[in-house]
């Protein structure tokens, strides 16, 4: 539940600027309260159907702040 995560994102003192990396973002429940902090977002995704609807989700943020990728084809390259 939203209450837990964003629990977890105080707990983890996420704050503007950090960069996270979220390995499994599923629906972007916990993406968007990290977005909400000011974080920047690396998303590793398992699931290949669930890239695209995060890439909707998120497009205002993507590559700006939010960058989503399929965990067996992500590149560690300088952002």
């Amino acid at each position: 539940d939203r209450t837990t995560l964003q629990s977890i994102v105080e707990a983890a003192e996420v704050t503007e600027g950090d960069e996270v990396l979220e390995i499994g973002p599923g629906t972007g429940t916990l993406t968007e309260l990290l977005l909400e902090s000011g974080a920047n977002i690396f998303a590793l995704e398992f699931d290949r159907e669930a890239i695209k609807p995060l890439e909707k989700r998120f497009a205002r943020q993507l590559d700006a702040q939010v960058h989503i990728e399929e965990i067996g084809r992500a590149s560690c390259r300088e952002r």
